[in-house]
């Protein structure tokens, strides 16, 4: 059995008998393996602290970690009893024994991060050896130098850095930590010093890559404004004074080449509004709207925009909708009819006959969410199946084999998907039915509006409708929306057919028809003694009569209709319920669709007496305003300038001022701002700011300098004439005489 024995020297350390129980020499003396631990960690730790930390709490946290490290073992001994009963105090007394200070000299001697201590006026008294290889310093090269040599605030500094110069002149970059230290009776700076060069090199290059893309957004913004201002204006004197040209008494081959000019110039509207919207998606600055609107009365909408396209090709255009369609949503109805009007665009570019449908579903995915779809579905040329992602790529024109090139940017599909994904849905394509054409669907995520939205259509009335119409895509959807409503619909195709059923009801084998859905395009067919034998021989069922957008209808067959409603292709089924009531001798709450095709554009309804200034330097467009506001019943005065503008507006009484933005000498902006220091009467003055860049900022640049309302360039007609319903005083409006 092994005994302990005092050593000799009676230095109260222990000695283990050996063998032959003579008193065998004490193994090296160690801390016990926790309190070593224990040490090691809190001498990082402050260390740490003190090297990196700029805020004086946890430079004094790292002190306070240094002595905690050397308290430690005595800690841990008294923790483990028996085990570990050496202490500080118990240690035998060497004749070099080490004292407090020695061991935070060591510290600081080792420690891995570059301490520095300065006396009272800011030079190096102690530097360790990471220090001395952080500034490229000889051993004791550091003392007495200044730190601010060493270490100094920096214009160009980021982060709260110091710009540092190593001892051989080569920049460095570091943050430092600060605390105060009594040495004796004199205080001194405890500097922790950590080399931050390349973070802050990383943050430069990231700053510079900022500031290059903020620079390139600003010159790309100034180029498209610039682009938009220099195209629009032109093209706003191409419209407008052909706009004017086909409300004169021209000859039919003069009128058609006054269109292909209009045509050409709206289709570079078209490039110019693609490009910018482009610009504004990939610049993410792009706000989604909520509004109510109904998403059948959208897409009628764009079919009408595109009727007159469609029927050059004799294209049947039609929406099909059935009653479950949610009439009520809100979004973003802008965009929403934007990506309609792009793949409705694009189908009837590409479809060369047959026709082009619309399919509009809603689906509930939650409380108050319904997801929209709009499918169009056209007979054209189709997308490969291997091209039918490359066609939404930016600046793409193929759409499919064999396909004939066509005019256009390549920019209108990659909007639409990116639109759509705004909206948390998307845009893809697929094969048409039956392998022909395509299919295009474009979903996307709505509210549900909390009340009744402005103009949906009441319900239908009841009762059987007879639908003769020959065209089968025509047929389906008018026989498909009124059964969806309620309706016993019986479809028909020829003459023959509808002359069968109408015996049927006079032998009175069926029950009479409350309505008939006609065309005019259905040949043979006497209209008089088929509705009077419809309606049960008693007298004629009501009559809703359709025809092609192209057809004259001379007075002879207005005539003849008895008032019924002759409605133009593509037939409006959010207005169907109207027509129908029209149709059954009711008064209708809406306007019918025009019914008399005219040559020239449809008569201006308003007229108006105010005096109206027209700020514009172009003289074209001076020209166009003032023809158009004449033509309106204005009373006009051009000024060429923003000085010219101020001198008459001082001079003279205005109802409402068209103000350009950009003019020499004074711009729109400032001229509207001056004119709202005048007070008085200037502070209600109707200004219209009238621009041609149509940028995101431009509307609320507008409103902020005092102006009432904005146009963007090119100016029509209907445009011209809503803003001056809205802010023409009520006693300059009149009725059309």
């Amino acid at each position: 059995m092994s005994a302990t024995s005092q050593s000799p020297d009676g230095d109260g350390g222990p000695r283990i008998a050996a063998p032959d129980g003579g008193a065998a020499p004490a193994p090296p003396r160690r801390w016990p393996t926790p309190a070593l631990a224990a040490t090691l960690a809190g001498c990082a730790f402050g260390v740490i602290a003190l090297a990196t930390s700029c805020h004086p709490a946890a430079a004094a946290a790292g002190v306070l970690g240094v002595v905690a490290a050397l308290v430690a073992p005595r800690l841990c001994a008294r923790r483990r009893g028996s085990a570990c009963k050496l202490t500080l105090a118990e240690r035998p007394q060497e004749p070099a024994a080490r004292t407090l200070d020695d061991d935070l000299a060591a510290v600081f001697r080792r420690a891995p991060s570059a301490l520095l201590v300065l006396d009272a006026s800011g030079r190096v008294d102690r530097a360790n050896h990471a220090a001395e290889l952080l500034f490229g310093a000889e051993h004791g090269a550091l003392i007495g130098r200044p730190f601010e040599l060493l270490a100094s605030p920096a214009d160009d500094a980021l982060g709260g850095v110091l710009r540092g110069q190593r001892l051989d002149g080569a920049e460095l970059w570091v943050q430092v930590g600060v605390m105060d230290v009594r040495d004796g009776g004199a205080f001194r700076a405890l500097v922790g010093v950590h080399d931050v060069t390349a973070l802050h090199a990383e943050a430069r290059r990231l700053a510079d890559a900022r500031a290059a893309a903020a620079a390139a957004d600003r010159a790309k913004s100034e180029l498209l404004a610039t682009m938009s201002h220099e195209i629009r204006n032109p093209l706003n004197g191409i419209l407008g004074m052909s706009h004017l040209l086909l409300e004169e008494e021209l000859p039919r081959d003069q009128r058609d080449l006054v269109k292909h000019v209009q045509g050409s110039a709206r289709s570079l509207v078209g490039v110019l509004d693609d490009v910018l919207q482009f610009a504004r998606l990939a610049s993410g600055h792009v706000e989604l709207e909520q509004v109510p609107f109904d998403p059948l009365e959208v897409v009628e909408e764009v079919l009408i925009l595109h009727h007159e396209a469609a029927d050059r090709k004799q294209l049947r255009l039609v929406v099909v909708a059935d009653a479950g369609v949610h009439r009520g949503l809100v979004g973003d109805v802008t965009r929403v009819r934007q990506v309609v009007h792009n793949l409705v665009s694009n189908a009837v570019k590409f479809t060369w006959s047959g026709h082009v449908r619309v399919v509009l579903e809603t689906r509930v995915v939650a409380l108050r969410t319904v997801a929209l779809t709009v499918r169009v579905e056209d007979t054209g040329v189709g997308v490969p199946e291997a091209q039918r992602e490359a066609i939404f790529e930016r600046f793409s024109r193929g759409a499919g084999s064999g396909a004939t090139p066509v005019e256009g940017t390549g920019l209108g599909l990659s909007i639409s998907r990116d639109i759509a994904r705004l909206m948390g849905g998307d845009v893809v394509v697929a094969g048409g039915e039956g392998g022909y054409g395509a299919a295009f669907s474009f979903t996307a995520q709505l509210f549900t509006a909390s009340g009744t939205v402005p103009g949906i259509a009441p319900a239908l009335p009841a009762g059987r409708v007879l639908v003769a119409v020959p065209a089968e895509v025509e047929r389906a959807q008018i026989a498909g929306f009124l059964a969806s409503h309620g309706a016993e619909v019986v479809a028909v195709a020829t003459a023959d057919e509808a002359a069968a059923v109408v015996a049927r009801v006079a032998a009175g084998e069926e029950a009479p028809f409350a309505l008939v859905v006609g065309d005019r395009e259905l040949p043979g067919v006497a209209w008089m003694p088929l509705l009077v034998g419809a309606g049960g021989g008693e007298r004629p069922a009501p009559l809703i009569l359709q025809c092609r957008l192209t057809e004259h209808v001379g007075a002879e067959i207005l005539e003849a209709l008895h008032g019924w409603p002759l409605v133009r292709k593509p037939l409006r089924l959010s207005r169907l319920a109207y027509y129908a009531r029209a149709a059954l001798g009711g008064r209708s709450e809406a306007p019918l669709f025009p019914s008399v095709r005219t040559a020239r554009p449809r008569p201006v309804t308003e007229r108006f007496s105010g005096r109206v200034l027209v700020a514009e330097d172009n003289p074209t467009n001076q020209k166009v305003a003032f023809v158009m506001l004449e033509k309106l019943g204005c009373t006009v005065e051009v000024a060429g300038d923003g000085r010219e503008a101020l001198e008459l507006l001082d001079g003279g009484a205005f109802d409402l001022v068209l103000m350009d933005c950009q003019m020499p000498h004074v711009d729109g902006y400032d001229v509207a701002r001056e004119v709202r220091t005048w007070g008085g009467r200037f502070e209600t003055l109707p200004i219209i700011a009238v621009t041609a860049n149509a940028l995101a900022g431009d509307r609320e640049r507008a409103e902020a300098a005092g102006m009432n309302d904005y146009l963007t360039k090119p100016i029509t007609r209907d445009a011209l004439a809503a803003v001056l319903k809205r802010w023409l005083p009520a006693e300059t409006q009149r009725a059309a005489g």
